[in-house]
């Protein structure tokens, strides 16, 4: 039996202080990984907002999340922990999870010596503070440092899809890539 929308996760208190205490680790470890490995991370940040496509109350969804992404690979290849916040169902929560992200195709000029821009598949699951599981997948399109995304969002617990669109914003450029 599936738990309804308006049921509360909060009838483990602790439960949800161990959540809070993983996702302040989880932060804390992505900024030692970045004085470490500074030439090779992206500090990204992404804004998404979309509808849920089942039949509900409140069909807009919010995201916003941090995603400080390792490059491999010359940037063909990126690993993150992810971490956010998430609206949906009138409810705030946080979100935490790891995304990839690969090069799918690369926009050159000038006998290749230029590049313009790239396209990106980035796969990515997260668990919610309210005991929910995320799988979504983004078609991301890069120019600089600014991305432009299409999301599809599947919340494994209540069964529902949701199609997002959003805008990532990087901080940082990793040094040893040759992106630009």
């Amino acid at each position: 039996m599936r738990p309804s929308q308006s049921q509360s996760y909060n009838h483990h208190p602790q439960l949800k202080s161990v959540k809070k205490l993983i996702l302040v680790s989880l932060f804390g470890v992505c900024m030692s990984i970045n004085s470490l490995c500074a030439q090779r991370i992206y500090h990204t940040i992404q804004l998404n907002g979309g509808a849920i496509v089942q039949d509900i109350a409140d069909l807009y969804v919010g995201k916003l999340d941090y995603m400080p992404q390792y490059s491999i690979n010359k940037g063909a290849l990126r690993v993150s922990p992810q971490a956010g916040a998430l609206y949906r169902a009138k409810s705030l929560d946080l979100s935490y999870g790891v995304n990839v992200g690969v090069r799918l195709y690369k926009v050159q000029a000038l006998d290749d010596n230029l590049t313009l821009g790239a396209l990106y598949l980035r796969p990515s699951f997260e668990l919610t503070t309210a005991s929910e599981q995320l799988f979504s997948t983004a078609l991301a399109f890069e120019l600089s440092q600014i991305a432009m995304n299409l999301t599809y969002t599947r919340n494994l617990h209540f069964d529902q899809n949701w199609w997002s669109y959003g805008f990532s914003i990087r901080f940082s450029k990793a040094v040893a890539d040759d992106f630009e």
